[in-house]
């Protein structure tokens, strides 16, 4: 995946001011710490960072992360949710969309 380039459509990402970012290492940094979470989570993570605030779809979350020649199944997605919802900052909120995805979106407190 080539930085500020989006895995699912292969347009330009826009520019993060959340604070959440993807390392050069991998991982995924919270105002520069770094979060509790696997490289391949984190991949999964970047996924719906660089689509905040707009569904993405299931399957299309799972092939940009994964590709198409995996031995890993559609089910890996609700692990990864899962750990990603564990160690999400308070400022955002993971949704899911029944049928469709998941979205990442800004708390409005």
């Amino acid at each position: 995946m080539k930085l500020n380039q989006c895995p699912l459509c292969g347009g330009k990402v826009k520019k993060d001011i959340s604070g959440l970012e993807l390392g050069s290492d991998g991982f995924m940094y919270w105002r520069g710490k770094k979060l509790s979470m696997t490289r391949r989570t984190s991949e999964y993570l970047e996924v719906l960072r660089s689509h905040l605030g707009h569904p993405v779809r299931t399957d299309r979350l799972f092939y940009a992360v994964h590709g198409t020649g995996s031995e890993a199944t559609i089910h890996n997605v609700t692990v990864h949710i899962r750990s990603i919802r564990n160690n999400l900052p308070k400022v955002f909120k993971l949704r899911n969309i029944w049928g469709t995805g998941y979205i990442l979106e800004l708390k409005d407190d």
